[in-house]
């Protein structure tokens, strides 16, 4: 009796292990998406402030101010 206990202990930490690698494999692969995903927005971010900034001195160098509003749409 007391084999059959030990043997489902060792298989049941077998088990265990197993799951843990598993979720340590997946956190890694979530950190390095994260890492990924993060590094995308900053560099989305630089080009939107550096969007911005060209449009600002446009806007003072030509004199007028950009309003979305008036703008035709391409097809007409």
């Amino acid at each position: 009796m007391k084999d059959v206990n030990l043997n489902e202990i060792l298989l049941h930490l077998t088990e265990l292990e197993s799951k843990q690698c598993f979720q340590e494999e997946s956190i890694h692969q979530l950190h390095s998406e994260v890492y990924q995903q993060q590094q995308s927005i900053q560099g989305l971010e630089k080009t939107v402030e550096l969007l911005r900034q060209m449009l600002l001195n446009s806007e003072q160098i030509e004199g007028v101010k950009f309003d979305p509003k008036n703008e035709r749409p391409p097809h007409y």
